[in-house]
């Protein structure tokens, strides 16, 4: 629950979340900066960093290519890049990411697909949500644990159209929002269709930074 809630004591969890949200200038994601206190943060970090991590590889002009950052995925799993996703079991911490969303938004998530972003250098870049992943008719909730990372946000009229001219139909990207330790992001249902999103990279450090989406 949001650190303001004991200040809202006839709110609802969701009122509250509407309260403390901020949007980006598209309107496409909602942002809550302290969704999470930072002692349940820092737990819930440490429980995630025990897991048995795995890497894609995209094809690049023929060749196998590592994708830049560690991934693990809890339920209901697609086929991303040509690979059917293996889903491991609930952990703990993964069920209780899972409660806490559910409580503020109101939508009980049946996959979670948790990334680790190891350096400043692991990323990833602008892309949409594609259906196998979960269908467009249903928000998407992404909370962040670890060091700072930046999410940006870019209308795209391509009408799916990504792989040829990508950058054609791009519209105005919304300045980089600063994702904290514990922050709550919620891109609303169908905005896969129309926006884009990125994680950039960070210029020199070297923390970890954790994206459960």
């Amino acid at each position: 629950m949001p650190a303001d809630c004991a200040g809202q004591p006839n709110a609802s969890p969701s009122q509250v979340l509407k309260m403390m949200m901020t949007k980006t200038k598209s309107g496409m994601s909602l942002c809550v900066p302290k969704f999470i206190l930072r002692a349940d943060a820092d737990r819930l970090e440490a429980g995630f960093l025990t897991l048995p991590w795995k890497r894609h590889t995209m094809r690049i002009h023929g060749k196998e290519v590592p994708v830049p950052r560690l991934y693990q995925w809890m339920g209901i799993a697609p086929t991303i890049y040509g690979e059917r996703i293996v889903p491991i079991e609930w952990t703990p911490e993964a069920l209780e990411v899972q409660q806490r969303v559910h409580v503020a938004t109101g939508f009980l998530f049946n996959s979670l697909n948790i990334n680790l972003y190891r350096d400043h250098n692991d990323h990833i870049g602008w892309h949409s949500d594609g259906e196998e992943e979960g269908l467009w008719e249903f928000p998407i909730a992404s909370v962040s644990l670890g060091a700072v990372r930046y999410f940006q946000v870019c209308p795209y009229h391509g009408n799916g159209k990504l792989k040829r001219r990508f950058h054609k139909y791009f519209g105005e990207p919304d300045q980089p929002v600063a994702l904290e330790h514990g922050s709550l992001v919620v891109m609303p249902a169908g905005s896969q269709e129309f926006y884009i999103h990125r994680l950039k990279k960070r210029p020199s450090s070297t923390e970890r930074a954790h994206g459960s989406t």
